[in-house]
């Protein structure tokens, strides 16, 4: 079950820049409903949790990974909605308790809430070489991922590009708006060098079989 996490409300600025790294600043996130499956029907949420989240590769003794979202749920970081009962019914998300125990019915989503402390980055600008309505190519600085580590947070390279992106819009830019930047191919974390990024999803898959027909010796279409 994927569930991507992103910060609630970003602080202006959101980040400081000490000693040539960039340090984010701590923040509250949650992350988006995750919806539980029909096979939960009737088991508690802390077993249902400690189920779906298992620690140690999924080797982890499911009460020893409840008694954890037990402790979750006492300290008001999980929230649980019902299914939709009527027009009228507010669908409202509410804080999960403990005691008595929460059971899962048909429809039931949850979400959780966590304090963000991200990893440290260098403080270096990835530069835009080239640009086109699908994609763009940038000059990686050595340091970073290009497989998102932070869930789309302060300090992944895509937050930094989009950042380099609205620095850039007043020269002519032909990006606006917020972008779903993905990367096409993949540059070990240590490594610099060209790397292209589609402007959604979709675009990055097609851009990468553009490269591997390409790599065959193959024309694309």
């Amino acid at each position: 079950i994927a569930s991507r996490t992103m910060p609630d409300a970003k602080a202006s600025p959101s980040f400081l820049i000490c000693n040539g790294l960039r340090y984010a600043i701590p923040y509250d996130s949650t992350s988006n409903p995750i919806y539980v499956k029909d096979r939960f029907i009737g088991q508690s949420l802390d077993v249902v949790l400690g189920t779906m989240f298992r620690k140690h590769r999924g080797k982890q003794p499911i009460e020893e990974a409840a008694v954890h979202w037990q402790s979750e749920i006492r300290a008001g970081r999980i929230d649980v909605r019902r299914n939709k009962t009527s027009r009228d019914d507010p669908w409202e998300w509410r804080a999960a308790v403990v005691d008595p125990p929460i059971l899962i019915a048909k429809g039931t989503s949850v979400r959780m809430r966590r304090h963000v402390h991200e990893k440290v980055v260098p403080a270096v600008r990835p530069s835009i070489l080239l640009e086109t309505e699908k994609w763009i190519a940038i000059d990686k600085p050595a340091g970073f991922s290009t497989v998102d580590e932070t869930g789309g947070g302060v300090n992944s390279l895509m937050t930094i590009v989009r950042e380099e992106i609205t620095n850039n819009s007043s020269n002519g830019s032909s990006i606006s708006g917020k972008l779903d930047l993905q990367a096409a191919h993949r540059l070990d974390k240590p490594v610099s060098g060209v790397l292209l990024i589609g402007k959604s999803p979709r675009k990055a898959a097609a851009l990468l079989r553009e490269i591997q027909q390409a790599a065959k010796g193959e024309t694309g279409g």
